[in-house]
């Protein structure tokens, strides 16, 4: 991440779970990992975020999904999602798209959010 917040440049994850809090909508930070200890010590000791030490990066792994889908887009485009896959999407409306599993292995996913306006390290296949 770019010098946001006056510690320089340095790189953070995290794992933020939406649910409700006494019937509202929130947002809660599980997770955060970050490779300078400046602003690490300023998030969990200032702020009360969960922040530790480690090296994290964005990478493909392939295997990590289990269960097979069958997948149609709002404007109609249908594909199938096998184990291994990695779909890369831009929620802009919320819905509108229809899935069904195929096999009878439970459908695991991780959901990895980019900030707008951010460089997006996958190509889509031709």
């Amino acid at each position: 991440m770019p010098d946001s917040s006056g510690f320089g440049s340095y790189t953070e994850s995290g794992m933020v779970i939406p649910c409700t809090f006494r019937g509202t909508e929130v947002n809660f930070v599980a997770q955060m990992y970050l490779d300078d200890d400046p602003p690490i010590a300023a998030g969990r000791e200032i702020w009360g975020f969960p922040k530790k030490y480690a090296h994290p990066k964005l990478e493909i792994v392939k295997d990590t999904l289990t269960g097979t889908l069958d997948f149609e887009t709002r404007s109609g485009q249908h594909f199938i999602l096998h184990p291994g896959a990695i779909l890369l999407a831009e929620d802009t409306c919320g819905g509108g798209h229809k899935w069904k599993l195929v096999d009878d292995q439970p459908w695991r996913r991780v959901y990895v959010v980019f900030a707008q306006g951010a460089s997006v390290p996958f190509q889509p296949k031709a």
